[in-house]
């Protein structure tokens, strides 16, 4: 038995160490966690977070209100151990009603964007929809495999990262994505994605999985502000 799971562990370190792609999404992944503000305590939230966010740079936080019930998304990437971001939300839950509750990771994009724009000014932008429950099992299946020309059009818009994250919230299946765009031509590179003959293709089968929830205006997407 223990000749075994050395052989496991083994084996294990050979895969990770063979596949650089495999280290590079472990590191660079995002990470998602959802709370509900207490009504009355945002600004107080608000306060806190500004803290968080000048110390730790890897940190964003996004907000959006849902029939008078204000949500707030934390995110971070791989670099920052959970044991000790849960430590740090932790000083934010007297605001919260409820705890953090941790998110699940769908689909990770690390799109090839050109080394100019890597070194450029960058922003975090994230919405949220409802997921379909009898559409879960085909809109997992369509971000297992990702069209190519799709990951390709997310690129060319200058976004290097594109995440989606799943969590079930009084009996919906809430989905938020979560991307960093980098340069100054924000609405020009959006118009350019959103014009891609191949993504408008994608959307057609994306779309009918989502259900817009309440106060969204275009699209399924309800954007979340940043804090």
């Amino acid at each position: 038995m223990k000749l075994f799971t050395i052989i496991l562990l083994f084996l294990g370190t050979c895969l990770t160490q063979a596949n650089p792609e495999l280290q590079r999404s472990q590191a660079q992944g995002s990470f998602a966690h959802l709370a509900k503000v207490k009504t009355g305590q945002v600004d107080a939230f608000k306060t806190k977070t500004a803290a968080l966010i000048k110390a730790h740079k890897d940190l964003q936080f996004h907000h959006v209100t849902i029939e008078k019930q204000t949500f707030v998304l934390a995110t971070r990437n791989g670099a920052r151990s959970l044991p000790m971001l849960r430590k740090q939300l932790a000083t934010l839950e007297p605001q919260l009603d409820g705890k953090w509750q941790d998110c699940e990771t769908i689909c990770q994009l690390r799109p090839h964007v050109s080394t100019m724009a890597l070194h450029s000014t960058a922003s975090f932008h994230a919405a949220v929809t409802e997921l379909q429950r009898d559409k879960e099992a085909d809109y997992r299946n369509l971000h297992n495999h990702v069209w190519p020309g799709v990951i390709s059009a997310i690129g060319s818009a200058n976004i290097p990262s594109f995440d989606l994250f799943l969590l079930e919230v009084d009996g919906k299946l809430m989905l938020f994505y979560l991307f960093e765009h980098r340069g100054e031509q924000f609405d020009a590179d959006m118009k350019r994605m959103a014009e891609n003959p191949i993504n408008q293709r994608w959307w057609k089968f994306t779309d009918v999985c989502q259900k817009p929830l309440p106060g969204t205006k275009d699209g399924p997407w309800l954007g979340l502000k940043k804090l």
